[in-house]
């Protein structure tokens, strides 16, 4: 399985992390957070989020976020609901609706986009978004895998409105 991933994946980061999810599956559809020791991908952990599925499974609590993904949006979101980190806009309905296709779905989803505004340089995000249950049965936290890519290292990455530019390049459900 994760050769045939590797030729649409191509961040070695990425790949880690989801060879990680897939040997913590055990024949299940998905791990459970008790499954899960961030400790084992600690190298990962920079570019990490774990994000825990509220209500009924359309908001969305950011429990942890690596730091380069602090430093790059400039603010620490952890603790916060993703709904009010992010500004109403196309790139909100964008995310918002990852995270609610993997709940619907119950499987990883990889997807690339890019987006810039007036006044920050495009820059691509690519993301794993993975799945893990409580229950067995329902998605109750994504483990997400997340990459800026920037012209510069001291890009900070500003969060779109409806006045960014925005192109998806890929999504893939992984099933």
């Amino acid at each position: 399985m994760l050769d045939r991933i590797s030729k649409i994946i191509d961040d070695e980061d990425l790949l880690q992390l989801y060879d990680y999810w897939l040997s913590k599956r055990r024949g299940r559809d998905m791990p459970t957070m008790a499954d899960i020791d961030v400790m084992e991908i600690a190298e990962l952990l920079p570019n990490l989020l774990l994000v825990d599925i509220e209500g009924d499974g359309t908001d969305y609590r950011l429990r942890m976020v690596g730091a380069a993904l602090t430093a790059a949006h400039g603010f620490d979101s952890r603790g916060k609901i993703l709904s009010e980190v992010l500004p109403d806009g196309i790139h909100k309905d964008y995310v918002q609706g990852l995270y609610k296709e993997v709940v619907d779905e119950r499987c990883g989803l990889f997807c690339e986009c890019e987006h810039g505004d007036a006044v920050r340089k495009w820059h691509t995000t690519v993301r794993l978004l993975l799945p893990l249950s409580d229950d067995g049965e329902n998605v109750s936290t994504a483990m997400v895998g997340q990459i800026f890519e920037t012209e510069s290292e001291d890009d900070v990455i500003t969060i779109l409105d409806e006045q960014g530019e925005f192109a998806e390049n890929i999504r893939l459900l992984l099933r």
